[in-house]
């Protein structure tokens, strides 16, 4: 029975660091499709911005409002990074929720702006 026992936590902990793993990855690949989605809608909008602005002063103010926007997101997405690379090194759930966690206001920020990720 003990042996029984000892081979379910074992087996128990080993999905348990499996599942770590997955989340990690997972968060990780969506991150990177965030930033990389972030950028190119960034890159069209402020474009957008200066040829659809009916004047230098409305375009830089839109440019600027926008560009504080940016800004916003991503250092949200700077501190998810982070929190992400601290999940990889602290081996405890709590580092993987917070990292969930911050990935899941940068979706939050993005969607505010009307950026969507394939």
């Amino acid at each position: 029975m003990k042996n029984a026992l000892i081979i379910l936590l074992i087996s128990l902990g080993a999905c348990a660091a499996s599942t770590r793993e997955k989340t990690i990855q997972t968060t990780f690949a969506s991150l990177e499709a965030a930033e990389n989605g972030f950028d190119a809608f960034s890159d069209q909008h402020q474009l957008d911005i200066a040829t659809q602005a009916p004047d230098k002063a409305t375009g830089e103010a839109q440019l600027a409002a926008f560009r504080k926007q940016r800004d916003a997101v991503k250092a949200k997405l700077a501190a998810a990074f982070h929190l992400l690379g601290a999940a990889v090194a602290v081996d405890n759930d709590q580092s993987v929720a917070a990292a969930v966690q911050a990935a899941a206001m940068v979706a939050q920020a993005l969607h505010d702006l009307g950026v969507t990720i394939p």
